[in-house]
């Protein structure tokens, strides 16, 4: 997803890594975990919280792929 808005916004490779660091925060997990707090049924929203994090790790793992392929073709 990143590289695609990369390319249409014209950005240049050390744009896209700043781009790839500012997604580093856990945006979903952070939501889901604040769900969790205040949810009366904590079990549904156990497994929100169980889902982000899965979702935060793919995402993770991809940003250090697309991060260590930058470094690569430096």
């Amino acid at each position: 997803m990143w590289e695609v808005y990369a390319e249409h916004a014209a950005l240049g490779r050390s744009e896209l890594a700043v781009l790839l660091c500012l997604g580093e925060w856990p945006d979903i997990w952070v939501r889901a975990l604040a769900e969790w707090g205040k949810a009366e049924d904590r079990s549904h929203a156990a497994a929100r919280v169980a889902y982000a994090v899965a979702c935060e790790r793919r995402r993770s793992e991809l940003n250090a792929r697309v991060l260590a392929n930058l470094r690569l073709e430096a």
